[in-house]
């Protein structure tokens, strides 16, 4: 890997494009030099592309692709707070809101928590489109959290006058949850993100959802309504397409969501054929929201930022919404029948 000794002049070295991304008044910019990120990012996030940025709670990503990395991109009086063999954390002994990540012979990242920027310079845009991705929705978590929007990571979806949240891990059967209740009368909500206002209402965040092929086989209607389907749209690394929900279902993105859920259901899955469900208790629904709060931020490039106080802020409204709706609340491990599993869902969401 080479490095310029030269100051890095972007904007005159390199074609640097810019796309903002705004919701509920909080918006993001991404500069980069990589059409395919650009392109992939304007995918993923396609409800919230926008002419122009937020006047304030604005953050910026910036990706360079080449092969020439800044020499003095890492501090030199930077220190290493975490070491392995291919990736390394750097930080400030005099300045907790910079950060600084070398992933050896692929990419270079810093962080600026006050400034609410991104910088990355990578050798191959297409190995970190993912992590791109991932970095768009935490930065636009961390704002809409200042804004007093605080992220719960579920699928929502209502049908008169109940509304319910499928919670949990990336890959936990959110989307396949939510398409249970979906051929069966519920309407999509959002899709991945919910908000929740702590004054006691629940708005949309749209993103892509993953589809694979498994559940065209477990939802045959699934398929005609993806006909816009683009075979580029496929991601080879997580083997699934990425798309959206919404306008398979023609939810309307615009419209306010439900005041609170009545109905919180806790995904995993599990080693057995059947699917099990049990009733859990507000406490325990309270934890599980925190930890899996805590689990995107520790995944996240923000884990080191005013995580007690964040932390803290994120409890108290999850506490709020737990408290104030009075949901019922439910444990569902997911197993590998599907037609048992859809079976139970939809009696635990009051379909039939």
């Amino acid at each position: 890997m080479r490095r310029s000794s030269a100051k890095y002049r972007m904007s005159t070295i390199l074609k640097v494009k810019a796309k903002h991304f705004k919701a509920y008044n909080v918006s993001v910019t991404l500069e980069t030099n990589s059409s395919l990120l650009l392109r992939e990012m304007k995918r993923y996030y396609s409800t919230y592309l926008s002419v122009r940025k937020a006047p304030s709670y604005h953050g910026t990503i910036v990706v360079i692709e080449t092969d020439i990395f800044p020499r003095d991109f890492i501090p030199k009086n930077a220190v290493c707070d975490f070491y392995l063999s291919s990736y390394s954390v750097y930080v400030l002994p005099d300045d907790k809101n910079r950060i600084f990540y070398e992933i050896k012979n692929r990419y270079l990242i810093s962080v600026d928590y006050a400034k609410n920027e991104v910088r990355c310079f990578a050798k191959s845009a297409e190995n970190i489109v993912l992590q791109i991705k991932f970095t768009m929705k935490m930065m636009f978590d961390i704002l809409l959290e200042e804004k007093g929007l605080f992220p719960i990571h579920c699928s929502g979806v209502v049908n008169g006058g109940k509304t319910v949240l499928f919670c949990g891990n990336t890959h936990s059967g959110k989307t396949t949850a939510a398409l249970s209740c979906l051929e069966s009368g519920y309407r999509l909500f959002s899709e991945d993100r919910v908000l929740f206002r702590p004054s006691g209402e629940l708005l949309p965040f749209y993103t892509r959802s993953r589809v694979d092929k498994r559940m065209f086989l477990n939802f045959p209607g699934l398929k005609n309504r993806l006909k816009f389907l683009d075979p580029s749209h496929y991601f080879e690394k997580t083997k699934g397409w990425y798309v959206d929900l919404g306008k398979a279902f023609f939810a309307k993105k615009s419209e306010l969501g439900p005041k609170l859920p009545s109905t919180l259901v806790f995904l995993n899955f599990h080693n057995s054929d059947d699917s099990v469900c049990k009733k859990i208790s507000g406490k325990e629904a309270l934890a599980r929201l925190k930890e899996g709060h805590l689990r995107e931020i520790g995944n996240s490039l923000w884990w080191m930022m005013d995580k007690d106080n964040r932390i803290k802020k994120v409890e108290n409204a999850y506490r709020k919404l737990v408290a104030g709706s009075k949901a019922k609340c439910y444990r569902f491990l997911i197993g590998r029948d599907h037609n048992k599993f859809s079976s139970l869902m939809k009696e635990v969401c009051g379909v039939g």
